[in-house]
């Protein structure tokens, strides 16, 4: 929808940038930052983290609606795919655990 109206109010995108998906991944990645702190998870790049956290939880599902003309995900199924996505995050980057950092 934003998309869609972007051509309209050439300021929307932007807004909804700055106001929705940034704040969002601010906010996880200052929660993030704590985890970090309490040793509980090591990342070397938190911004970045966060952003690819969001993109794992909200891209499939975007483009399947896009572009596979499928219905928007109910919001059991959204917390659903957060629930499952943070689970596997962060055991991803769980302090004495593997991660993608260290070799094999």
């Amino acid at each position: 929808m934003v998309l869609q109206e972007a051509c309209k109010f050439s300021d929307i995108a932007g807004m909804f940038y700055t106001n929705a998906i940034r704040r969002t991944a601010v906010a996880l990645a200052d929660w993030l930052r704590v985890q970090q702190k309490r040793g509980l998870i090591a990342l070397d790049d938190i911004d970045e983290a966060a952003g690819m956290l969001l993109g794992m939880v909200a891209s499939a599902p975007r483009r399947a609606a896009l572009f596979g003309g499928r219905p928007l995900p109910s919001r059991a199924q959204i917390e659903a795919r957060a629930r499952a996505c943070a689970a596997l995050f962060l055991r991803g980057c769980q302090v004495g655990e593997f991660t993608a950092a260290e070799p094999n």
